[in-house]
């Protein structure tokens, strides 16, 4: 048969009680449902003493190969615990030195304090902290505490914050020190970190503001001055030329000044005297 050269090894590891073996077969007997198909299957009694973690490992070995190893874990199924606890979503987002929350509902249903112990795990050292580290809780007491994540500061991501943001995932754990590190609760955390803006994101509203009042000022002082260069243009005043009786020898409208002056000359002054606007003129 193409099986028959595969040798399987099994045992049952767990916390309260030495290893066991637990033995696998392809024969199609018991557990196991059909003959020589390469599934191996067994059973093993848990024993009573069983408290914690249980981990079920076999090893294939083949002959001209290599063994490889596969392992399962657990749980022991607790009766009631003497605390209890339940851990929201923890997710958030936020810059370098920013903080996630998240509410930590806690139980003691005894008559004496226990104390919680908070970590993180599958994190990356310096991304990320939690806090408090301890909680404890006085006897019959139910209370809810807020679990805080903060963000480690930028230069513990290394540069990777450089290319955008970066989603970091894990686990909170929350531990029953007084009953033996218990574990009470496990709950996968999500951090999506951005890079801290520059000082023209956080506050380009500002300059455009600024650049808006300036443009604003110049279009107004332009304005003034177009409106007083106005007033000071003699262009459309009326000249008079009396003679020394006081009658009206000519009249003269004015043009645009220069530099605001406006300079003529009286013309043919012994005989038929007029107003000329002249560059250099004696008048102005």
């Amino acid at each position: 048969a193409d099986y028959a050269g595969l040798k399987v090894s099994s045992e049952l590891t767990g916390d309260g009680f030495a290893p066991l073996p637990l033995r696998l077969a392809d024969d199609g007997k018991g557990p196991d449902p059909t003959k020589s198909d390469g599934s191996f299957s067994g059973t093993v009694t848990v024993p009573k003493s069983a408290d914690g973690a249980l981990k079920v490992s076999g090893t294939l070995t083949a002959s001209g190969l290599s063994a490889d190893t596969r392992s399962e874990g657990g749980q022991v199924a607790p009766g009631a615990l003497p605390v209890t606890t339940a851990l929201g979503p923890v997710r958030g987002d936020g810059h370098p030195g920013d903080t996630v929350t998240a509410n930590l509902s806690v139980t003691n249903t005894t008559d004496a304090p226990h104390t919680l112990k908070l970590s993180l795990a599958d994190v990356r050292a310096g991304l990320l902290t939690v806090s408090p580290a301890e909680i404890v809780v006085k006897p019959g007491a139910s209370a809810t505490h807020e679990v805080t994540l903060r963000i480690g500061p930028e230069e513990s991501f290394d540069g990777r914050l450089d290319d955008g943001p970066l989603g970091i995932g894990g686990t909170v754990t929350v531990q029953d020190a007084t009953d033996g590190d218990r574990t009470l609760v496990r709950t996968p955390l999500s951090v999506q970190v951005t890079p801290e803006p520059s000082l023209l994101d956080r506050y380009w509203w500002v300059l455009v503001g600024a650049v808006a009042l300036i443009v604003v000022g110049v279009l107004v002082a332009l304005a003034w001055l177009r409106q007083r260069r106005g007033r000071r243009d003699p262009a459309g005043l009326t000249l008079h030329l009396l003679s020394e009786d006081g009658d009206v020898l000519g009249v003269h409208t004015a043009g645009h000044g220069q530099k605001q002056w406006y300079a003529f000359d009286i013309a043919e002054a012994h005989s038929n005297p007029r107003i000329e606007r002249r560059t250099n003129g004696r008048y102005a």
